[in-house]
């Protein structure tokens, strides 16, 4: 979810879930785009992506059962999935 007001109305339904946010910076995720791609994906991707990271929300501190994972360029996909798995249970 992008924003704390779609998380909000998400809560409203769903009163007992749990979002996991995925916080990488500018930098790092088109350093990561190309490691994977190289410059298959072009400019326009890189403009897309970026213009699509300024629509993300941070969560709020006194958001509900939200949580923030910071994701470096040197975390492996696996390492992303290992550091939410460890956040989750942690918390259940």
């Amino acid at each position: 979810m992008t924003s704390r007001s779609s998380r909000e109305n998400i809560r409203t339904v769903l009163s007992d879930c749990i979002f996991i946010l995925l916080s990488i910076s500018k930098e790092t995720q088109q350093k990561r785009v190309a490691a994977r791609h190289g410059n298959e994906t072009g400019d326009g991707v890189t403009k897309l992506l970026s213009a699509m990271h300024d629509l993300f929300e941070p969560p709020g501190n006194d958001e509900t059962n939200t949580f923030k994972v910071d994701i470096n360029e040197n975390m492996t996909p696996k390492e992303v999935m290992e550091k939410v798995v460890k956040l989750l249970a942690q918390i259940s």
